[in-house]
């Protein structure tokens, strides 16, 4: 039994061995004028006490007003949200209001693809905030043709306390386990807080309407450009291009994330995705084993 759990920590060390020397190829590009036509698609439901900091951050991005439009998606909200964003002095700003009998954020952004004018997609959520760079960071990535879909970094808000440290510490060593597995060409998630692709190859390989999960607008279209187009894949390696975000304010409110990320992981079709779940799933049940030995 101890030989099987030194094959595991081995497999894992190798793993992270991997991702660390696939963030060193990641590479900062420098920020371009795009002439590229841009939608900013986000879901909202519920989230009238976000409204004013999300749309002046959204107001703050520095990119041509004639290429940028925002389209944020009211998912059947039940307080203020929409009147909030009727009242909204932003320009170039649509609000789609989902029909009755659609729900949840993958439909919110099918829908909104759809109407979108922009050959670019970057998609958020409503408790982000953003640098005035934001776009103009994310679209560069996108003046090399052969990329089709563009991950980019997400943090927490600093806050005092153990649980909302280790939270952070936990959730950046996501992401830039994520950014290393994409400098390797074996993408095996990303943040839907902060991820941009072409229209085109969301029309292509979206396949959101047959999968039945909850969750993971992200991942899946992750792993449908992947299928498709293995090299296609880039991770926006710039301060600039960081999405700020609220961590989880309760030991609950965490575990129910997590009880959604896991729910997704049984539709996972991806053999790179599957294998390190479940090194890591083993790995956690080694040290619980060491522990009683």
């Amino acid at each position: 039994m101890l030989f099987a759990v030194l094959i595991i920590l081995a497999l894992y060390v190798l793993l992270i061995i991997r991702y660390a020397f696939g963030w060193s190829k990641l590479k900062k590009l420098s920020l371009e004028h795009s002439s590229k036509k841009v939608s900013v698609i986000i879901a909202l439901r519920n989230e009238e006490s976000q409204i004013d900091y999300l749309l002046k951050s959204l107001q703050s991005q520095i990119y041509p007003t004639d290429k940028l439009e925002f389209i944020l998606v009211n998912d059947h909200s039940t307080d203020a949200t929409l009147d909030l964003l009727e009242k909204a002095k932003l320009d170039n700003l649509q609000i789609v209001n989902m029909p009755n009998g659609q729900f949840g954020k993958k439909n919110a952004i099918a829908k909104a693809v759809q109407i979108a004018k922009g050959e670019i997609i970057l998609s958020s959520d409503a408790d982000c905030s953003f640098t005035p760079n934001w776009v103009r960071t994310m679209v560069s990535y996108f003046s090399n043709a052969h990329v089709m879909l563009v991950s980019g970094p997400v943090s927490f808000h600093k806050q005092n306390g153990i649980f909302q440290s280790l939270q952070a510490l936990e959730f950046t060593s996501l992401i830039g386990s994520g950014a290393g597995a994409i400098g390797m060409e074996n993408a095996i998630f990303c943040n839907g807080a902060n991820m941009a692709y072409r229209k085109s190859i969301f029309l292509e390989v979206n396949d959101f309407a047959t999968d039945k999960a909850v969750s993971g607008d992200d991942v899946f279209l992750l792993h449908s450009v992947k299928e498709k187009y293995p090299k296609a894949i880039a991770f926006a390696k710039d301060e600039n291009a960081i999405v700020i975000t609220e961590g989880r304010q309760s030991i609950k409110a965490f575990i129910n994330q997590r009880k959604r990320w896991a729910a997704k992981s049984s539709s996972y079709k991806d053999f790179a995705s599957i294998y390190v779940s479940y090194l890591v799933l083993f790995v956690n049940l080694s040290i619980v084993f060491l522990f009683v030995m």
